[in-house]
């Protein structure tokens, strides 16, 4: 049988101030077989709260619009059949959207990416799947996302990630967004249907019904529990989960309400490391710091620094490094010049020791194969003679043998692909 998830947009007012954004419902769709995610953005319903009772955040007013093609519903936790293979590499290709904003969705991709063994690629051609990015004016966000691997079925024109980004909502309902249809993307489904609620019927039915909808509708997509079928791997609960919406207290007898939220949290974090786990290597990331050199660290490492946007120059995963020394690795030695501004990476301490010619050493970076071993790649090393800047690659057709004022020193060391897994 074949699946489908949407869920509603919202209006959220906080503050006396009015901002779009979306909220999920699940639904099972159509008896094909695919798991899909979506927003009717035409249609516009009054407040849950208006009944009488408040919300558990203050001045919020969620109003819920639903599809009219209804015919069953699922939940959190990850969808076995859906999932991927660990340490996958998916390239994504996106047909649609500006510069800025696709900047946006490919954070939260490599946000993700950044707990789950799966390596997103952005790509022109080649994909593994699609994703539009609409800008419409107002000021809304909605989205769908088929789930799992769901997304690569889907035929060359059409997409699998739709997001619908109004120009004048802010970044951070952008951001959260795509964080939720890519969650969909990696099999994620959604959690308030995991566990038990006590909800509220006089007051969900009095909503749901004066919106149109049926008792079967409301029983498939609100009051069933999918918590003990069976379907979903990694289940917990967890109402701060990015892939759950918002829902108003007086929809409870006991207060139970959820809030707003806007980014990846705890529980999602730790089923994104169960279903796709990481080994003993992490993956090297490249970005342009904004004095103009490149630079190479962890993904956490650009997201957690305080002190400098290093996002905004990531240029996209390198290799794969060892976090802790493993049989025939050596360390990668990092170093900085405050001077010219370079980071410096070698295997061999000799050449700068505890640090001289304005480098200072910073840390070990990784662990490396100083030779080739099987299933290892070199890592090549330049030299800028302009900007007195060093740079390095995995792929040889960036620079050869050397060009644009860079020289080429030689093989740094060896590390693993990024789709490899030790």
């Amino acid at each position: 049988m074949n699946k489908r998830l949407m869920f509603p947009r919202t209006l959220l007012k906080i503050n006396n101030t009015l901002k779009m954004d979306f909220r999920k419902i699940s639904f099972l769709l159509g008896t094909t077989c695919v798991l899909f995610s979506s927003c009717n953005k035409e249609e516009l319903e009054v407040s849950p709260q208006e009944s009488g009772s408040t919300n558990s955040i203050e001045n919020e007013f969620v109003y819920i619009s639903a599809p009219r093609t209804i015919e069953n519903d699922l939940r959190s936790g990850i969808q076995k059949s859906k999932m991927w293979k660990n340490g996958q590499t998916i390239k994504i290709k996106f047909v649609s959207g500006s510069a800025a904003n696709k900047k946006i969705a490919q954070k939260a991709f490599c946000d993700w990416s950044q707990y789950a063994n799966i390596n997103f690629v952005f790509v022109e051609s080649g994909e593994d799947y699609r994703v539009g990015i609409d800008e419409p004016s107002g000021s809304y966000t909605s989205g769908w996302s088929y789930i799992g691997t769901d997304c690569k079925y889907q035929t060359a024109q059409s997409i699998s990630i739709s997001l619908t980004w109004a120009k004048s909502v802010p970044e951070s309902n952008k951001y959260r967004n795509a964080l939720h249809e890519i969650g969909h993307s990696l099999g994620f489904l959604h959690e308030h249907q995991v566990y038990p609620i006590n909800w509220n019927r006089t007051e969900v039915d009095k909503y749901y019904h004066g919106i149109g909808y049926t008792d079967d509708w409301i029983y498939t997509n609100i009051y069933k529990n999918w918590g003990t079928t069976g379907e979903a791997a990694f289940v917990i609960k967890d109402k701060s989960s990015i892939m759950t919406y918002t829902i108003p207290s007086n929809f409870t007898t006991d207060g139970f309400s959820t809030s707003t939220n806007w980014q990846l949290s705890a529980g999602d974090k730790t089923i994104a490391q169960s279903a796709y786990p990481y080994d003993k290597t992490y993956r090297l990331v490249r970005t342009i710091r904004k004095n103009g050199k490149h630079f190479y660290c962890k993904f956490g490492e650009i997201l957690t620094n305080t002190k400098e946007d290093l996002w905004s120059g990531f240029e996209g995963f390198q290799c794969k490094i060892f976090s802790s020394k493993v049989d025939g690795s050596v360390p990668l030695y990092r170093y900085h010049n405050s001077k010219t501004g370079d980071h410096f990476y070698t295997t061999n301490w000799s050449e700068l020791g505890s640090g001289k010619n304005n480098y200072a050493y910073e840390s070990v970076q990784g662990y490396v194969y100083p030779s080739q071993v099987s299933g290892s790649i070199p890592l090549y090393r330049y030299f800028n003679t302009k900007t007195s800047e060093h740079f390095y690659t995995t792929n040889w057709a960036e620079l050869g043998s050397g060009k644009n004022n860079y020289k080429y020193e030689g093989i740094q060391c060896y590390v693993l692909p990024i789709h490899a897994t030790r």
